[in-house]
């Protein structure tokens, strides 16, 4: 293994590790972003159960970044671990970080309207 991959999955893993665990402790805070999601997924998706307590997605999605983290960072199963990552990244960006509803000026756009 070369050394940017013994310091790099640890250094990336971290992340996950800690807003996993996050999810875990505290799913309140998020339980209400996670809303709209679970239930557009549990509208779409039939085949995919989802809980009835968006806090409980919430904590699932903590789960699998707390777990797959883990492994990433010790080097367990690490193409597993990372497509775990990637998979609970969707939901997560979906709910929390939705970037495409910002209305903030961005650097070479302007909110003024054009004629």
């Amino acid at each position: 293994m070369t050394l940017t991959n013994r310091l790099g999955r640890p250094m990336l893993a971290a992340m996950f590790v800690t807003g996993g665990a996050d999810q875990l402790i505290h799913p309140d805070e998020k339980a209400d972003a996670a809303g709209p999601i679970v239930d557009e997924i549990d509208d779409k998706i039939d085949a995919v159960p989802m809980p009835s307590e968006n806090r409980d997605a919430v904590r699932i999605n903590g789960a699998v970044q707390l777990v797959a983290g883990g492994l990433l960072a010790m080097n367990r199963v690490p193409r597993l671990a990372a497509t775990a990552l990637a998979a609970s990244l969707v939901p997560t960006t979906l709910a929390g970080h939705r970037f495409w509803r910002s209305t903030t000026n961005r650097p070479g756009r302007s909110n003024a309207s054009t004629s």
